[in-house]
């Protein structure tokens, strides 16, 4: 077809376009959801787990689109999602054991220790202050577990730091022991893993920041070898290269998304008397997306997202915010809600069997931020309603005027993206709602005026009563009261009547206002209500908007809005039943589609 062609197709078929709440720069909470277990979008614990939710979450192909961008975080006071506490660690991964003379059906677990790190065990009493495995059987036990073991002091040193190995037969009063072994660990010097066939206490295991290295077959005793994996980890690791990023897209970690902490934004700050968001207290560090990546040890999810979405053309116009190629966009959205807008994460001391692992880190309860626009709760960050600095234009540069935050679930300069568009002489209308929520918007009577006020030139629909029926069972013995029947249209706290019209004239027949058709009809406003109420009346005299009572045996009706724009748009009418016998038949009109517009109803 060609660009000029396709061009050609959008002015001829495509009048607009209307994102309601759209993320169109992402949003911290949908990385979140990717680092830390949630409610899988309601659906744990009810349906599933909250581990297998989180699972079921990172399984889906489309989060990327979802994640936050530094074009987003160049617009606000802050400059980056995520902090962490400055923590070191150590990753054990206890994968198999050899215990001689060991029965089948014995039950086996491996309880570890790390010197200086308290991990509060129920168990420490008893095995000491570590972590304890999976139980095993049998006389060569596959554990696959996973211990983390976290610390503060000195985070970047694992120098002096034993590591105690616990062997114990499972019991179900007493367990007993069936070896112990402690070795250490240095970046500086020590022995080759590959070389380690023994522990004993004065084994020192050379290792480099970062790095699994294997023990293979190492005798505990002369009962036992065991088989295990373990890392490193400093607060102050680098980047390793299987994380790094081009850097040429945002959204997609590296050079791109790296602009919140530009020179430029940083100046606009200091001449408002800002400063970005960060915790409380110096023993925290910013951290990338990529960074938590490697932090959370997925690196397949990595591959993932840098080749599904950074290599990808298409999401590249994406996340450069490329505007469509259309001329009129009107963007609805919710502000001035508790936005999600960062989090600050520690290391939790746990320990997974495989494939149960969900996390190395979780939210830091205990961390604070000062600042006039953001709130900390429970580790997470949220742009305060009415006093969140924001940058009043999409470029970061001046954050003197603008206080306000974004739907609860995405931030404001997200929502507010297509405000760029302008420069593509594309025409932008954007429609702030007060209070509105990412999903709660899509039900407020504002975001619905909005929508119809631009796909109609005018959203008050002109009902009119086509014909009405009342048949000769539903009036039995009323005959001679209900001399004249009208219909009440209860819009809002308002109430709107027909005339009335002789009973003779309500048998089916079109036209029963005959030459005074205006008597039979209202002007429906959709601000009063998104579905418009019909009452059958009976009155004692004919013409004027009449007095009267329920028709008897008559219930109310309602037709929802879409039935009424639907009926417009086609130009036929809708039947309203009030019971066994009795009926309308109703006319909508008074609007017509503007140019260009599909129809949808």
């Amino acid at each position: 077809m060609g660009e000029a062609k396709g061009k050609e197709w959008l002015d001829t078929h495509v009048h607009s376009f209307v994102p309601l709440a759209g993320p169109m720069a992402g949003a911290e909470s949908g990385t979140e959801q990717f680092l830390q277990p949630g409610n899988c979008s309601g659906l744990a614990p009810a349906v599933v787990s909250f581990t297998d939710g989180f699972a079921m979450v990172r399984s889906w192909g489309s989060m990327p689109l979802l994640f936050g961008n530094g074009s987003n975080l160049k617009s606000t006071a802050a400059s980056h999602y995520f902090f962490a506490r400055m923590e070191g660690a150590v990753h054990i991964e206890m994968l198999t054991a050899e215990y001689a003379g060991l029965g089948d059906d014995e039950m086996t677990k491996v309880h570890i220790e790390v010197k200086g790190v308290d991990t509060g065990s129920p168990l420490a009493k008893f095995l000491g202050s570590g972590l304890t495995g999976t139980s095993v059987k049998g006389s060569s036990p596959v554990y696959n577990d996973i211990y983390q073991f976290a610390w503060e002091e000195e985070p970047d040193s694992v120098e002096g730091r034993d590591i105690t190995l616990k062997l114990v037969d499972d019991n179900l009063v007493w367990d007993t022991p069936l070896g112990e072994a402690t070795f250490k660990l240095s970046t500086t010097s020590g022995e080759d893993p590959a070389s380690v066939t023994k522990f004993t206490p004065d084994t020192v295991i050379k290792v480099s920041p970062n790095e699994w290295v294997s023990l293979k077959n190492v005798t505990v005793n002369e009962k036992a070898t065991v088989t295990l994996r373990v890392r490193f980890v400093p607060a102050s690791c680098e980047l390793s290269p299987e994380f790094q990023c081009k850097g040429e897209v945002p959204g997609c970690g590296g050079e791109a998304d790296a602009v919140a902490t530009c020179a430029e934004k940083s100046a606009a700050l200091e001449a408002a008397g800002l400063t970005t968001w960060a915790p409380a207290g110096d023993n925290y560090l910013p951290k990338t997306t990529e960074e938590m990546f490697m932090l959370e040890d997925i690196g397949p999810d990595f591959k993932m997202w840098q080749q599904c979405y950074a290599e990808d053309p298409i999401f590249r116009k994406i996340a450069d915010n490329a505007a469509p190629a259309i001329k009129l966009c009107q963007p609805i959205y919710g502000i001035n809600m508790k936005t999600q807008m960062g989090a600050i994460f520690k290391r939790t001391n746990n320990c997974w069997n495989q494939g149960r692992r969900t996390n190395f880190f979780v939210y830091d309860k205990e961390a604070t931020v000062a600042h006039s626009g953001y709130t900390c709760k429970d580790g997470q960050v949220f742009e305060k309603p009415h006093a969140c600095p924001q940058s009043t234009q999409y470029d970061g540069r001046d954050f003197t005027t603008l206080k306000c935050s974004g739907d609860m679930t995405v931030p404001l300069w997200s929502l507010r993206a297509p405000a760029q568009w302008c420069q593509d002489d594309m025409n932008v209308n954007i429609i702030e709602i007060e209070g509105g929520t990412h999903r709660g918007v899509l039900g407020m009577p504002a975001c619905h005026y909005a929508v119809l006020s631009h796909i109609f030139d005018t959203p008050t629909l002109t009902l009119r009563v086509k014909s009405v029926s009342v048949s000769a069972g539903a009036l039995g013995d009323n005959g001679e009261a209900a001399s004249a029947v009208f219909v009440q249209f209860i819009l809002g706290d308002k109430r709107k009547s027909t005339a009335a019209i002789a009973i003779a004239k309500a048998n089916g027949e079109d036209d029963p206002f005959g030459a005074e058709a205006k008597a039979g009809t209202v002007d429906y406003d959709p601000e009063v209500g998104y579905a418009c109420e019909m009452a059958l009346m009976q009155a004692s005299g004919v013409g004027g908007l009449g007095k009267g009572t329920p028709f008897p045996g008559a219930e109310t009706a309602k037709v929802p809005l879409a039935e009424l724009l639907s009926a417009g748009v086609k130009q036929e009418p809708v039947e309203v039943s009030f019971g066994e016998g009795l009926s309308l038949k109703l006319e909508v009109a008074g609007f017509k589609e503007k140019k260009g517009w599909c129809q949808c109803w």
